[in-house]
């Protein structure tokens, strides 16, 4: 089903290039390196924002059309991420990176994007 309005088409965008960034990333990365290298651990966080933030303003007419998707753990990602920044875990980091993130894009791809 395509997103329900132009700003839904835009946070879908946002979605998937994040995604696809993170996937991308997986390869040179992994839970310690997420520790130890300050930058990278800032760039997946960020990601994670721009997704969970994505996520809760899409409207909830495109959201009930993926009920794959537990839609408010992205946005509670991305809230621990700006709000806990202390404490954010890179275990959970990495096993996001590679169990939820490839999931959501995936099902998010299957929408019809004109």
């Amino acid at each position: 089903m395509p997103p329900s309005n132009i700003e839904d088409q835009d946070r879908i965008n946002h979605i998937l290039a994040e995604c696809e960034f993170l996937l991308a990333l997986k390869p040179t990365i992994s839970p310690s390196r997420l520790e130890t290298d300050g930058i990278i651990f800032r760039a997946v966080c960020y990601s994670f924002v721009i997704i969970g933030e994505s996520c809760h303003h899409l409207s909830a007419g495109y959201k009930a059309t993926i009920p794959e998707i537990d839609w408010p753990l992205p946005y509670l990602m991305r809230n621990i991420s700006v709000h806990s920044y202390n404490s954010v875990d890179s275990q959970i980091l990495w096993d996001t990176i590679i169990k939820e993130v490839p999931k959501l894009q995936i099902y998010i791809s299957q929408t019809d994007l004109v």
